[in-house]
């Protein structure tokens, strides 16, 4: 839940003017900045309404769609970093690298705990 709190705050932080990180800026128009930043947010906001959503099942999709969407931004992030300062973003790049993986798995497991769901007993 942190994740997503900080997700949430930092998208809105990037769309209301403070400035992207430089990767960032270097590398993507104006256009992308604002989806990247955009994806934060509707990662935070539809991860923390799936949280505290009260149908399991609805809950569980919410949170699965919340981690696919700050994936995608978070990668972006990490590929941009790389891509401009090489393995001088080691820490900044592997840090957010690692929060990428973090949210694959959690979509993961929610896959697999909705087919479990379907399965007849």
């Amino acid at each position: 839940m942190l994740l997503l709190i900080w997700s949430l705050i930092v998208g809105v932080a990037f769309l209301l003017g403070a400035p992207p990180p430089g990767s960032i800026a270097m590398l993507m128009p104006r256009w992308e900045t604002l989806a990247w930043a955009s994806g934060l947010l509707l990662s935070g906001v539809v991860g923390l309404i799936g949280v505290w959503w009260r149908d399991w099942e609805n809950s569980m999709r919410l949170e699965q769609a919340a981690m696919l969407f700050g994936a995608a931004a978070i990668l972006m992030y990490c590929v941009s970093a790389f891509s401009i300062a090489g393995w001088r973003a080691l820490f900044a790049g592997g840090l957010t690298g690692t929060w990428c993986a973090a949210n694959l798995w959690r979509a993961n497991q929610i896959r697999r705990d909705l087919r479990g769901l379907r399965r007849p007993p």
